[in-house]
């Protein structure tokens, strides 16, 4: 039996054995890891929080993922508006309080150097503050006008088609602009929203075709006949188009006008820029193409017209959601001049315009006075 003053010897730990040692400690922690995630996961399939303990039941509204939302959406029956009016009929306004709510803001330097201000009572549209003066450029408001007149002259299931035709020329195939605002250069991720046609699609169905006719060479065309006038509005700073601000207007482009990601370096020939690309991809998928690039018309049907290939946009209710959300200019100025096409105007800066201006007079819109350019 060793005694109490026996000489203890300290164990040295090998870099082997701490090796196995910290394995060890790995492998606890993980198992300690995993058997909690097992545990929450039994939890929450089996609710035991709200049985065990009694913790209450999550709510669908406020937690939508803890629970399957109910089959369909009761929404409460809207505020009578007259009714709002009634209350609030007999209720003085107090205009200095209103001067004060809204003095130092209409004269922020931010607003910019011409700021116009009204408010009215919503009873009989008295004025009971007003400040600034003369015309006012309603800027990206504009959108929401022409969002409703695409929306009642087309319809919110309409879709724009970029199309190939071959014509009665052998070997002649024309790129065909319909108008498709966010036609895009190549094939999206899934799940973009709103989804787009692009122009490898397009190359690829117009080659599948052409390689089964035994056509294996062909020159392309470019068709941008649906729009009419100047691409670039005069009313426009002279500063928008080279400075990026926006893309000359076309019915024909990828990425609208962009050459590449983001918001600038954008093509001073939106359309040759996109038969392009197209180009490229025909080649890509084992079509030669001689010749350079020109513009063209492309015959009808009855002229031996015939459409290879099509690739159609997202619904107009998709489009003029995003046009809407993101505030998209391009966008808004190709469905202006789509309002003009399916009224009968001239596809132009002027022709959409007034185009927008007669939609919205037949749907009771009153437009008096207002200048619309673009």
């Amino acid at each position: 039996m060793p005694s109490d003053d026996t000489e203890h010897v300290p164990v040295a730990v090998t870099p082997a054995r701490g090796q196995r040692l910290g394995r060890r400690l790995r492998r606890s922690v993980t198992a300690l890891v995993l058997l909690a995630l097992v545990a929450a996961g039994v939890s929450f399939q089996l609710d035991l929080g709200r049985r065990w303990l009694g913790l209450p039941e999550p709510s669908p509204v406020t937690e939508p993922g803890l629970v399957p939302p109910p089959p369909g959406l009761v929404l409460p029956r809207p505020a009578d508006v007259a009714a709002v009016a009634r209350a609030t009929a007999a209720t003085a306004v107090d205009r200095a309080a209103v001067r004060r709510a809204l003095g130092t803001l209409v004269r922020s330097r931010r607003l910019g150097p011409h700021v116009v201000v009204q408010v009215a009572r919503l009873t009989d549209g008295s004025v009971v503050f007003r400040h600034g003066s003369g015309l006012v450029v309603p800027a990206s408001t504009l959108k929401v006008l022409t969002a409703v007149a695409a929306l009642d002259v087309l319809g919110p299931d309409h879709r724009f088609g970029t199309s190939v035709v071959a014509t009665a020329r052998r070997g002649r195939v024309v790129l065909v602009g319909g108008g498709d605002p966010l036609l895009a250069r190549q094939r999206q991720p899934a799940g973009t929203y709103p989804p787009r046609a692009d122009l490898d699609t397009l190359a690829r169905r117009t080659a599948r075709v052409l390689t089964a006719a035994g056509r294996s060479s062909v020159r392309v065309g470019f068709d941008t006949s649906l729009f009419t006038g100047p691409a670039v509005n005069p009313t426009w700073e002279p500063s928008y188009v080279p400075d990026d601000v926006v893309s000359p207007i076309s019915p024909l482009w990828v990425d609208e006008g962009r050459r590449r990601g983001g918001f600038s370096d954008r093509s001073p020939d939106p359309a040759r820029a996109a038969a392009a690309v197209f180009v490229r991809g025909l080649e890509r998928y084992g079509v030669t193409v001689s010749g350079p690039l020109s513009r063209a018309v492309a015959p009808p049907a009855s002229s031996g017209g015939r459409t290879l290939a099509e690739v159609r946009s997202a619904p107009l209710d998709e489009l003029v959601q995003h046009v809407l959300e993101v505030s998209d200019n391009e966008g808004a100025e190709v469905l202006a001049r789509q309002v003009a096409v399916a009224h009968g105007e001239p596809a132009s800066f002027v022709g959409a315009a007034r185009a927008v201006r007669e939609v919205l007079r037949s749907l009771g819109v009153p437009t008096d006075g207002a200048r619309i350019y673009d």
